[in-house]
This record gives C-alpha cells, structure tokens and sequence, in this order.
C-alpha cells in the first residue's frame, strides 16, 4: 500500500502495529505521508487480497505442531490469547488442522484493552481456570511479551521473520523456533528456574 502511494513503512513504525492490531492506524500515517484523505474500504480490500496471495501457501512455523501434540499428550491446556480478532485466528486454526489443540480463544474482540494491555491473557486464564504461575505464554511481538509478562505469565519468545528484527530481550526466555528445542528439553530448563 505504501510503496503504491510513493511512501515508505519503516520498521518502528509498522512495529507499533505488530502484535497489537489497530493499536496504530497504519491509514492515518498512510493518509498524513500523502497529505489528503484515501479510501480506506478499497485500500482494506487491496490489503486483504494481497495478504491472501502472500499466505495462502504458508505452513505452520516448523516444531510447531511436535509443540502441540507434545502439549496434548502431557494433558496440558492451551489457549489462544490474541490480539488479533477471534474469527482471524479461528480461520487459520481451521486452515492449518491446529483448531482441535485449544481448549480456549480469546481474540481483540474479547477485551477492552488490547496487548500489550495484559486483559486478553487475563481473560483467557480465567477461561481455562488457571492462574499466572501454571502458564508459559509463548509470544512473538514485543507487545504480546509485555502483555503477557504484565498479567505475571512467565513468556517464551519465539521471533518470525518479521519480529526477528526487533527487540524481544525483555522475553523470560527466547528460542530462534519452535524447532529448537523440544516441548520436553523446555519442560526441563523450566525446572531448574
């Protein structure tokens, strides 16, 4: 969108957006480099289609499914605490074959505050009844690891490749990918915390 209108989407700025959808209007910033109002139905279609052409072959990140088996077949509860909307996380649960893993989905459209306001991880704990001290959140945005930390979850952060860019140090913990390290090799460095 931005390369259509002559501007440019740096990093920090698009980081503002990155795990806190709508948290920065990407239209307005777009709006001000262009210096006139756009029309933002069409641009959101355009945006819509071109995200299905970059995703409509994607794969789950690798280790990711060993991760959910591994957790199911520990009898651990999972949970999705999103800050995307729910029908978008369902779409690609669906998609992918995941959906049967999670017990619970809380997405944008659950909370008032979205991360890295903590509310959709408190929300998603009092759906599964658990507390903050039986939980791992695993994350990949600075937001989702300052939501995540804010509502006392101990917070794995696993980087794509575009959050890989940015800061994550404030993470309890981080891997490259999910294919790093084994569920199990993970339950063991947790133990000896």
């Amino acid at each position: 969108m931005y390369e259509a209108h002559g501007c440019l989407l740096s990093m920090p700025t698009y980081a503002k957006h990155i795990g806190s959808p709508g948290a920065y209007d990407l239209f307005a910033h777009l709006e001000a480099q262009v210096g006139r109002s756009l029309d933002r139905p069409a641009l959101t279609e355009k945006r819509r289609q071109r995200y299905y052409e970059l995703t409509v072959d994607q794969q789950p990140f690798p280790g990711v499914k060993d991760y959910l088996a591994d957790a199911k077949r520990h009898g651990l509860t999972l949970g999705i605490a999103s800050g995307s909307r729910r029908e978008w996380v369902e779409d690609h649960l669906h998609k992918f074959d995941l959906r049967a893993y999670f017990d619970c989905i809380m997405g944008a459209e659950d909370v008032s505050c979205i991360k890295p306001d903590p509310e959709v991880y408190e929300r998603t704990l009092d759906a599964l009844g658990l507390g903050p001290e039986q939980v791992v959140a695993f994350e990949d945005s600075p937001h989702g690891v300052t939501a995540a930390q804010r509502a006392g979850i101990y917070c794995v952060a696993v980087p794509n490749r575009v959050t890989r860019q940015l800061s994550l140090d404030h993470a309890d913990f981080q891997l490259a990918s999910f294919s790093t390290l084994p569920l199990a090799q993970l339950f063991v460095h947790l133990q000896t915390m």
